[in-house]
């Protein structure tokens, strides 16, 4: 299992590393600590795919199709 380091994950997402680690402590993306410094955290891509995915807003033409 590959851990991506907090600026490469935000690279992933198209997001800042700020970002990124406020939506991590919100509890919206799940991650893993490193460590006992709270900013230096890892992320697995799965988790990453799965938090865009929640968050993904379907295009009316999925949305129209599935009726």
């Amino acid at each position: 299992m590959e851990l991506l380091k907090t600026k490469a994950a935000a690279k992933y997402l198209a997001m800042s590393a700020t970002t990124l680690r406020e939506l991590a402590h919100q509890g919206k993306i799940a991650y893993v600590s490193v460590g006992e410094n709270t900013s230096d955290l890892r992320f697995r891509v799965s988790d990453l795919d799965a938090f865009v995915e929640r968050y993904r807003i379907p295009a009316v033409s999925e949305v129209t199709s599935r009726v």
